[in-house]
């Protein structure tokens, strides 16, 4: 009769120890799910219903968050929630080569970076290279999505490979920085000049 005892509470334990196991464990599926277990689909949607916001409040007549400023071979615009940038946009012109970028930001952070280069010439048949652009889709940090229109390509290079994020948060500091101070200094903007995100990687 002890012994049957003891195999009784040991089974009793087990079963608690399980049913314990079982309630602390998170569910999967659920809203606790690290943003590293949600396809790349789903996450794509989550940052475009955000630059779809950031869009409209851009587009709206009483908007009262824009800046502009333009300078030597600058252009620079934004639209600011106070302090915080939403939006922002720098144009650098050099000869006949334009760059522009285009940044979404959440919570000051990027969550989208579009590039777009391409040549100012009269007869785009005599550009020397077809216009390119990018789009950079961003999450904790990394790029989860690169995306790559050359030309008048129908469909765009995509890699889902995720990469480090590069330099974007800190050229967004730098552009919201000369858009809040209104600053012409070109020393200021010296360091955005050069942006080797907008060359295309190396096959």
């Amino acid at each position: 009769m002890v012994f049957h005892a003891t195999s009784l509470a040991l089974r009793d334990f087990r079963c608690l120890v399980l049913a314990t196991l079982w309630v602390s464990s998170p569910v999967r599926g659920s809203a606790q799910s690290t943003p590293s277990s949600t396809p790349v689909k789903q996450e794509i949607s989550a940052i475009l219903a955000q630059v779809k916001r950031i869009d409209a409040a851009n587009e709206s007549p009483d908007q009262s968050g824009h800046h502009s400023l333009n300078y030597s071979h600058w252009q620079f615009t934004g639209l600011f929630d106070h302090a915080r940038p939403r939006l922002l946009n720098a144009t650098f012109s050099e000869g006949s080569v334009v760059r522009q970028e285009t940044y979404y930001l959440v919570d000051d952070k990027p969550v989208l970076v579009k590039v777009l280069r391409w040549w100012d010439v009269e007869d785009e048949k005599k550009a020397p290279e077809p216009p390119v652009r990018q789009e950079f889709y961003i999450d904790n940090g990394q790029t989860i999505r690169h995306t790559i229109r050359v030309g008048s390509a129908r469909k765009p290079q995509v890699s889902d490979i995720p990469q480090p994020a590069g330099d974007f948060k800190e050229r967004a500091d730098l552009i919201s920085k000369i858009l809040l101070t209104n600053s012409r200094d070109p020393q200021l903007a010296e360091p955005l000049e050069s942006f080797s995100a907008a060359e295309l990687p190396e096959k």
